[in-house]
């Protein structure tokens, strides 16, 4: 067999795991496609043209993504926020507050993470300091952008080591795909509850897996087309292959690295219904993991919103997601959570 063909082989196979990376059946049938024995399956698939197109297509999205990921990342710049002599100063608190923000790519979200971040005063005692980052795909660099998994884990995981020595009460209040962030992060990394002081996390519209909030806009994007066979599965693989670049199929998820967290971690699970981003079931699995390995400490708390919706970015239309963070609405709930759990509070 040419190289050109061995070249056209592989390239399909990439093809295959990219337009179906949900499915364990793509993947075998990549590996065994390119590792067949027989050279008659490999020239049959390079007389057709469909399968040409697919391999081109597969080279030039490929050549794209690198592209993206040779621009490098994000920069986590880590930032304490201050508005209105609010907030404690984080060389001398002994309390402070991580904001791990959402996914709303693609465009530079860093100044309206900053925003969001200053909403925390709404809800924290002034003994606290504010501090807020940035994501890798925060500047809209879609190859870093994974939802919770391998890239989003590292950055969260160098900023609570980049936690002063003076801290000893370390909240972790995430949001959407920040919340999730910090499932998957705790989950990966549980040492670093204990050595850095983390003494509760808030998590505000976590998703259980990052596929079900895909799924999830490409329902509501496509209406009624989405009933017509195979359209579903096409738009979720160009959303995989395009938009979310880093997401992988098999990655890690909060579902998958929630049962790695110490179960004594006091934890307040938000969410708010109507939510058309991630909706309740979602929410209500994600609780269910929690209790199905015992977290004793799990408060939860949900807000029946109703009333206009919020749009992110202009991306979609978010439908009360992540609101109780953003007006202030959660701060009952946080506060009597960080009073039953000897924390500061207002």
């Amino acid at each position: 067999m040419s190289m050109f063909k061995k070249l056209f082989a592989l390239t399909l196979c990439l093809c295959i795991c990219t337009t179906q990376p949900m499915t364990t059946v793509s993947r075998a049938a990549s590996t065994a496609l390119y590792f067949a024995p027989s050279k008659k399956i490999v020239s049959t698939l390079y007389r057709s043209k469909l399968a040409r197109t697919l391999a081109i297509g597969a080279l030039v999205t490929y050549g794209i993504r690198t592209t993206f990921r040779l621009a490098g990342p994000c920069k986590p710049n880590i930032t304490d926020i201050k508005k209105n002599s609010l907030g404690a100063d984080a060389n001398t608190a002994e309390s402070m507050v991580i904001y791990a923000h959402g996914f709303a790519a693609p465009g530079n979200i860093e100044p309206y993470v900053q925003e969001e971040a200053s909403y925390l005063f709404k809800t924290y005692s002034k003994k606290y300091c504010v501090r807020c980052f940035a994501f890798p795909d925060a500047h809209g660099n879609l190859a870093y952008a994974n939802l919770a998994q391998h890239d989003d884990i590292k950055q969260l995981k160098y900023v609570i080591e980049q936690t002063p020595k003076n801290i000893k009460h370390l909240i972790l209040h995430g949001v959407s795909r920040g919340a999730a962030t910090i499932i998957t992060t705790l989950g990966t990394y549980p040492d670093l509850i204990e050595k850095y002081h983390i003494k509760a996390i808030v998590i505000d519209s976590p998703f259980a897996d990052p596929h079900m909030p895909i799924n999830n806009v490409v329902k509501q994007v496509l209406g009624r087309a989405y009933k017509i066979p195979g359209i579903p599965a096409c738009v979720n693989g160009l959303v995989r292959t395009f938009y979310i670049q880093g997401l992988r199929a098999y990655g890690p998820t909060p579902l998958t690295c929630l049962r790695n967290i110490p179960t004594n971690l006091p934890i307040l699970h938000m969410y708010t219904h109507p939510d058309r981003c991630v909706p309740i079931e979602n929410a209500m699995a994600l609780k269910a993991a929690f209790e199905k390995h015992t977290y004793t400490d799990i408060a939860e708390y949900q807000n029946m919103c109703t009333g206009g919706d919020l749009t992110l970015q202009g991306w979609i239309n978010h439908g009360n997601h992540c609101e109780l963070t953003w007006n202030g609405a959660c701060a009952p709930a946080v506060n009597a959570f960080l009073r039953k759990h000897q924390l500061p509070s207002k």
